[in-house]
């Protein structure tokens, strides 16, 4: 039987092959975007700089925009001085000299800024088409966003400018404030004393961070998981980057001995030592899964731990008195209309951390919260005196305490809105009152934003249960207790 030629089977490529391979091309297209986006920005900085050109009397061509505009007005002081007709005329040759010096002087520094600041920002763009940055363990960690926005301030020249040439003839003066690279401005300062016309070169210092190449434990906190849904395949793959990479060795060798205090007997680590290492190594990486992924670890948000704090702050605060109500009796071993003394319980809460105001509208007499107004109805009459009326109005506000009253009443004391005082009386809410239902409500969110707690839970806190209405006193009870 004869057997024909077969075809050889031909491996198809995995999904994560072509999963890199189109990650490759999607990177690349980025990249020659990026090439052609800030190739033409240069473009269009030079026809600015035509532009400008055709503005100012004098070369720009190696000035930033922003000192451009202060050197034309400086040279516009000194020639409206040239003119013995002008309101501000030099007065000898002194001042001439002295002047002249100083626009040369400002002139060269601008010159230099924009000189030096062009090197870096050339620099700064080859890092972000992929140049390599020079530095062990580190790497280029700017974006284009970065790159617009120091442009952005390099074109600015540093500087905001007052807008005025100050000073007099032959001591001339430049002011305004110093604009660093990320945008904040300082105290007025005098021109020559920007550090960054002093030194160019810093505006465009590339941001770095810690190469993840190097590091086990970061590049563990951003791979990791992306790759190992489990801790022990996660340290698995710590183990085989350990053995296959030198410079991952090398970094693992810097970590050990930084952290333990250890020095190496050889410092390329072998033997024994480089089995230690390479467990601390995989030890770190197992540590960063957990902190990511694993799910009783629990991470507290900054919200979540003022709340914390907050809470803490609040418990601890909390006062407690029992005030002394006296009743008549209807019942008395000497006879009836006897008084007697029953002890209470109020617990006094601060809340002054509350931000937000609250309607207690609803809460507060129609009596309380009205105001005169003139009536917009009414003529005036020959006397002259428009009539006045009582109109409704809301209240808002926020309590700076409240006092939590066993016989199932809250009372809010010290009432303010925006920091100042906003209803002088106190407001006790029924916490079996549909009326004051509403006010409770609101009072019960401010508290969990503020302090991760809530009315009721609070009350449970300090009393052991929820306060509801007392039940009718036994004054026979009552009054033998207070006997003894």
């Amino acid at each position: 039987m004869a057997i024909g030629n077969v075809a050889p089977l031909v491996q198809a490529p995995s999904y994560s092959d072509m999963v890199e391979k189109q990650v490759g091309l999607i990177n690349r297209q980025r990249q020659a975007n990026l090439a052609q986006k800030l190739g033409q920005d240069e473009k269009n900085r030079e026809f600015r700089t035509e532009q400008l050109q055709n503005v100012y009397d004098f070369d720009v061509s190696g000035l930033v925009p922003g000192h451009a505009k202060i050197f034309d007005a400086l040279q516009k002081k000194l020639s409206n001085s040239l003119d013995p007709n002008s309101d501000d005329p030099y007065a000898n040759s002194q001042e001439l000299i002295a002047d002249i010096n100083y626009a040369k002087t400002a002139y060269g520094q601008m010159k230099r800024f924009a000189d030096e600041g062009r090197k870096g920002q050339k620099t700064y763009s080859g890092y972000l088409l992929g140049e390599e940055i020079k530095g062990d363990d580190i790497e280029f960690n700017g974006s284009e966003e970065s790159y617009n926005a120091l442009s952005e301030g390099f074109d600015g020249g540093a500087f905001a400018w007052d807008g005025v040439i100050g000073g007099e003839r032959g001591n001339r003066s430049i002011a305004g404030r110093v604009i660093d690279p990320s945008g904040a401005e300082s105290d007025e300062t005098n021109f020559f004393e920007n550090p960054y016309i002093n030194r160019p070169e810093a505006w465009f210092n590339p941001e770095i961070k810690e190469s993840q190449n190097w590091s086990s434990y970061n590049y563990y906190e951003e791979e990791a998981g992306k790759i190992h849904p489990d801790i022990d395949g996660a340290k698995s793959w710590a183990g085989d980057k350990f053995d296959r990479f030198g410079k991952v060795r090398e970094r693992a060798i810097k970590e050990y001995k930084r952290e333990t205090g250890r020095g190496l007997v050889n410092e390329e680590g072998e033997g024994a030592e480089l089995n230690d290492i390479k467990t601390f190594f995989i030890n770190r990486a197992a540590q960063a899964w957990k902190d990511r992924f694993e799910e009783d670890v629990v991470k507290l948000t900054a919200s979540e731990a003022k709340k914390n704090s907050n809470r803490a702050d609040l418990l601890g605060s909390v006062s407690l008195v029992e005030p002394e109500t006296s009743v008549e009796s209807s019942f008395s071993q000497t006879g009836p209309g006897e008084e007697m003394k029953i002890k209470g319980k109020q617990w006094n809460v601060p809340l002054n951390r509350l931000v937000k105001d609250i309607n207690l509208t609803e809460a507060v007499p129609k009596a309380d919260r009205t105001e005169q107004i003139d009536n917009p109805d009414y003529v005036v009459g020959e006397e002259g005196q428009p009539e006045t009326i009582n109109q409704s109005v809301d209240l808002f506000g926020r309590p700076t305490n409240i006092v939590v009253n066993d016989n199932g009443t809250i009372t809010l004391k010290g009432i303010q809105q925006k920091g100042k005082s906003a209803y002088s009386k106190d407001i006790t809410l029924n916490l079996e009152s549909p009326q004051d239902e509403e006010v409770i409500s609101q009072l019960n969110q401010g508290m969990l934003n503020t302090y991760g707690i809530n009315l009721d839970d609070l009350i449970k806190n300090l009393t052991g249960s929820s306060v509801r209405p007392q039940e009718s006193v036994n004054e026979e009870s009552a009054w033998s207790s207070f006997n003894q």
